[in-house]
């Protein structure tokens, strides 16, 4: 029931998910390091790899949730290429919190911390 309720009351939203998902992409692979797949998202859904140490990655996504109060990702998935980790990031309602600058502007944080 509670996936029902949740369905109705979020299907009319879906398109605003997909344009904020378009909007969202072209922002990450602006940031040296990071590409996405698919390029552009056919959904509101996409995946997200960043090239760089893994620890250093995932240790600047704490600080960054710490200090901003934002998180940008809950963890890393290794990938079969050294050095490129993927997250899976689906766009919903608390993707309108923050502007695409100031998304782009965390990514760039957390790449440059990866080196």
């Amino acid at each position: 029931l509670a996936a029902r309720l949740g369905l109705r009351e979020r299907l009319g939203r879906f398109p605003r998910y997909y344009e904020r998902a378009l909007a969202i992409g072209r922002t990450l692979v602006e940031v040296p390091g990071i590409s996405i797949k698919p390029n552009p998202p056919q959904t509101n859904m996409l995946h997200v790899y960043l090239r760089g140490d893994r620890d250093r990655l995932l240790a600047a996504a704490v600080e960054i949730a710490r200090t901003e109060r934002v998180a940008l990702f809950g963890g890393l998935r290794p990938t079969d290429v050294p050095d490129v980790s993927w997250f899976e990031l689906a766009i919903g309602d608390a993707a309108e919190v923050l502007n695409d600058q100031e998304i782009g502007d965390l990514f760039q944080r957390v790449m440059l911390a990866g080196g």
